[in-house]
């Protein structure tokens, strides 16, 4: 039997277990979105379901369930594995092995050497995405010791400084404001600070349009007023194209000619 939040997954969590038992893989934990939604309770909970076991083995792990039950999986540029599997999407994260982390390894060397052991969690996006979840008891753990605290603050935070975090993937900046106004939450304003001093960012080849017009769309459905006070703040308001949603905004208040100006 897995955790309560978890039912709707059971059977192929299950198997992923006996999995890592059978072949000596680290225990697997449910981490990310999934874990968030569980504490901060949204009213509509994530679907996909990310995994972890703190280690490499993580990617063999979801290659082995695709070997066993012959779903398709596919395996992205950052190395990370997803799985799909009866109705569900299995991100199996690479971590610190996926060369878009840079600096990880270095900073927790520097900083916070007894935490070496979370790299994995380290390299993801904000601190309410560290947060790891036991498959059975539905126990939350927090590796950074920053993700409960953020979630009842209510706070856009990533795990390590931004000029690490949001350079290492410039579409976290797209997903803070998404994730903002879909929680009613701030964004640091180490994060808002470092995307106004270094605009170029904006330009990195991961960041494409498509990524940046469908999150702000997004954002804007949750809460529009919201989406716009940190847009501001990290001085995206004439970056941002002009569609959907957040066309719908500036022409509905009158902010057109500022945005054209």
């Amino acid at each position: 039997m897995v955790a309560e939040n978890l039912i709707a997954s059971q059977e192929v969590l299950e198997l992923l277990l006996q999995i890592a038992a059978e072949y000596g893989i680290d225990k697997p934990y449910v981490v990310g979105g999934k874990v968030r939604d569980f504490v901060m309770k949204p009213g509509e909970p994530s679907d996909d379901i990310d995994l972890t076991t703190l280690s490499s083995e993580c990617v063999r792990l979801g290659i082995l369930l695709a070997a066993k039950t012959n779903p398709t999986f596919r395996m992205f540029e950052d190395r990370h594995v997803r799985v799909f599997h009866a109705g569900n999407n299995l991100d199996f994260s690479p971590g610190v092995l996926s060369w878009s982390h840079h600096g990880v390894i270095d900073w927790l060397e520097a900083n916070a050497p007894d935490k070496l052991e979370f790299a994995e969690s380290f390299s993801r996006d904000f601190t309410i995405n560290t947060m790891h979840q036991d498959i059975i008891t539905g126990e939350v753990f927090d590796p950074t010791g920053l993700g409960m605290k953020d979630a009842e603050s209510k706070i856009v935070r990533t795990a390590l400084p931004p000029e690490i975090a949001i350079k290492n993937d410039p579409r976290r900046i797209f997903r803070a404001i998404r994730l903002a106004a879909q929680f009613g939450m701030s964004i640091d304003d180490k994060i808002s600070d470092y995307v106004k001093d270094n605009s170029e960012i904006i330009l990195d080849p991961k960041l494409t349009t498509q990524y940046m017009t469908t999150e702000v769309n997004k954002a804007f459905e949750f809460n529009a007023e919201n989406s716009i006070e940190h847009i501001f703040d990290m001085g995206l308001f004439k970056i941002i194209p002009l569609t959907g949603s957040y066309s719908k905004y500036l022409i509905k208040n009158k902010l057109l000619q500022k945005y054209l100006g």
